[in-house]
């Protein structure tokens, strides 16, 4: 199996494994959650972590552009997932976005991590045709 294969059976796992265990006692995937969420920067580093190990992978297989276009799809997978939950959401939205300073202050590193690989995708697709690094 390549490394690439690895990371879609861990990632298909892992999503079944979530769902029953949601749909079997969604209670109790709260109880679980909820103190691993008040850790912040233990998830935050986890997942630090994680996204490097999966995207020097990814990164060494596939060229940037590949890349964006599946996190596009894959955006799209989550806003269908997350419009059963639009009320809800548009709560948050406005409590993010109160004000810039908030949102910088709370949000800096997702937001520098999108520029960046927006930036990065321009420049693989305009600069050098798309190709893998």
């Amino acid at each position: 199996m390549t490394p690439i294969e690895i990371l879609a059976v861990v990632f298909s796992a892992l999503i079944l494994v979530k769902l029953a265990f949601v749909l079997a006692n969604p209670q109790l995937a709260v109880k679980i959650s909820e103190p691993l969420l008040k850790r912040k920067a233990l998830c935050y580093g986890a997942y630090a972590v994680m996204a490097v190990v999966a995207g020097y992978f990814v990164l060494d297989y596939f060229s940037m552009a590949e890349i964006a276009a599946v996190l596009l799809f894959g955006s799209f997978l989550y806003a269908l997932s997350a419009l059963t939950y639009a009320d809800s959401l548009m709560g948050l939205t406005r409590e993010i976005t109160q004000s810039r300073e908030t949102l910088l202050r709370r949000a800096w590193l997702p937001i520098a991590i999108w520029v960046v690989l927006a930036v990065w995708t321009l420049a693989s697709v305009f600069l050098e045709g798309g190709g893998p690094y």
